[in-house]
């Protein structure tokens, strides 16, 4: 994922969706080895480059909220990890038909 993030930076427009799903995976990476902090970095990165790029109602912008309520969960900061995977399924919701 490391080479493949360089790889997509150093391109003069770079793919900023595919840099928000590499980030978004890093995070999961983190949340399997238990670095939950690095986790929760990757998913407010994958997040902040989403809501930039893209409409804030869109189901890959619900898939990163989801990610983080996820790490937010193993954090045991539940109610941060409730918000964010509500705001996914409202998210989804009015994304999907």
């Amino acid at each position: 994922y490391n080479r493949a993030m360089e790889a997509c930076r150093s391109q003069t427009d770079p793919n900023e969706e595919l840099l928000a799903t590499l980030y978004n995976n890093i995070a999961g990476i983190y949340n399997n080895q238990g670095k939950h902090e690095e986790a929760l970095k990757n998913n407010e990165e994958s997040l902040k480059i989403r809501l930039k790029s893209t409409l804030k109602i869109n189901p890959d912008v619900a898939m990163s909220y989801a990610s983080m309520a996820s790490t937010l969960h193993h954090m045991k900061r539940y109610e941060e990890a409730i918000q964010c995977a509500q705001t996914a399924v409202d998210i989804d919701k009015k994304a999907l038909p």
